[in-house]
């Protein structure tokens, strides 16, 4: 019996059998994360940027109330997550965009093509919306990422001191 995806290369090239080959390739071994996993990794992503900023020693209990509300409302359904078990992303419908929340890599699984495999299961989830996320200004790794995977500065702020870029994919038709 051959492969899903060998199936698919046999078949002619058409925009539909594309459009289905793309799916199939995001997907392929992305997984809903277990209630464990996910407050694995949003616990880690949560110290990575709050020992960054110098606050996880002095604000850590108020910091893991966060999380349990952020987790909450991924298990309610508010929000989607995936998972390949090297990294996670975090992401939902608002305001006409599908907003990636967080995206988070072990540091022992980064610079493996994890984080654009995620990305690029979140943009065939956008089904034509444009895909927005917001980056800090000095994480330049990310942002060649995302500069790569096609998105663009849209907005820049401040937030708790950092220069925060919004980053936006145009709307795909």
């Amino acid at each position: 019996m051959e492969s899903f995806a060998a199936y698919l290369q046999s078949l002619p090239k058409s925009p539909l059998t594309e459009a289905v080959a793309a799916l199939y390739e995001a997907a392929d071994g992305l997984r809903k994360p277990s209630a464990e996993e996910l407050a694995e990794f949003v616990s880690a992503a949560s110290e990575t940027e709050h020992r960054m900023r110098g606050d996880w020693d002095s604000n850590r209990e108020a910091i893991v109330n966060e999380d349990k509300e952020f987790i909450e409302q991924v298990s309610n359904g508010t929000f989607q997550a995936v998972t390949d078990g090297n990294g996670i992303v975090i992401y939902g419908e608002a305001d006409g965009r599908m907003y990636v929340y967080l995206l988070f890599v072990r540091p022992e699984c980064r610079r493996a093509g994890t984080a654009q495999r995620l990305m690029e299961y979140v943009k065939t989830q956008a089904k034509g919306m444009p895909v927005a996320l917001s980056v800090n200004n000095h994480n330049t790794a990310a942002r060649t990422l995302y500069k790569k995977l096609g998105m663009v500065d849209s907005k820049k702020f401040g937030y708790d001191g950092y220069d925060i870029i919004e980053m936006q994919s145009p709307t795909i038709r």
